[in-house]
C-alpha cells in the first residue's frame, strides 16, 4: 500500500508575535508537534523550502499540500479578529474535503469553534498547474492576545488535530503517538 505523502509548506515570515518569536518560530514548533503523530500514522511528510511547491505538481498518488501560517488584520481591525481560517483552492473537490476535515478538526479545539472559517481562495501562483490537492491554514490571528495565547500555549493539541484530520483525509484511522 502507498504510504500517504504531506508536503509541509511553513511560513517563514520573521514578523514577532507580541509575547516572543515570530511566525516562522511558532509554525516550525507546530510542524515538530506534528512530527510523531504523522510518523506514528504513516504519512510520510516533506517540508517544502518557500516557494517550492512545484516539486508537488508532478508527484502521483496520495498527496497533500499543507501550508500552515498565522495572519495579521489589517491596521484598523488590528487585535480584533479572532479564528482560524481554512482554506483551499477554487475548483479543488480534493482540496475541499482536505480543508472540511481540517476545519472539523480546528473546531473541537479552538474556544470558539464558530469562529473557524472555511474558504475557497487562491494561494498558490502555481495554483493552475498543481496536481496535489492544495490548503493553506491561517491558525490564529497573532495581532490578536487571545489567539496568539491559544496558538502558543496549544501546539500539541493543534498537532493532533491536524494529524486527525490528515489521517482520516487519507482515509486511515488515527493513532495517537
Amino acid at each position: 500500500m502507498e504510504e500517504p505523502k504531506l508536503y509541509l509548506s511553513l511560513s517563514e515570515s520573521q514578523e514577532l508575535y507580541p509575547n516572543g518569536g515570530s511566525e516562522g518560530d511558532w509554525m516550525g514548533k507546530l510542524s515538530l508537534a506534528m512530527e510523531p503523530y504523522l510518523k506514528e500514522n504513516h504519512i510520510f511528510c516533506e517540508r517544502l523550502e518557500r516557494g517550492a511547491e512545484e516539486k508537488a505538481l508532478s508527484e502521483e498518488g496520495k498527496r497533500l499540500c499543507l501550508s500552515l501560517q498565522s495572519q495579521a488584520a489589517p491596521p484598523r481591525l488590528e487585535g480584533t479578529l479572532k479564528g482560524p481560517q481554512v482554506c483551499y483552492l477554487p475548483g479543488s473537490e480534493e482540496g475541499k474535503r482536505a480543508a472540511q476535515l481540517i476545519s472539523e478538526g480546528l473546531e473541537k479545539v479552538y474556544p470558539q469553534p464558530e469562529l473557524v472559517v472555511l474558504k475557497e481562495k487562491a494561494f498558490y501562483e502555481e495554483a493552475g498547474e498543481l496536481r496535489a490537492p492544495a490548503v493553506k491554514v491561517q491558525l490564529a490571528y497573532h495581532d490578536n492576545p487571545q489567539d496568539e495565547v491559544w496558538l502558543t500555549g496549544n501546539l500539541d493539541p493543534i498537532a493532533k488535530s491536524l494529524s486527525w484530520a490528515l489521517c482520516r483525509y487519507f482515509g486511515a484511522a488515527f493513532r495517537d503517538a
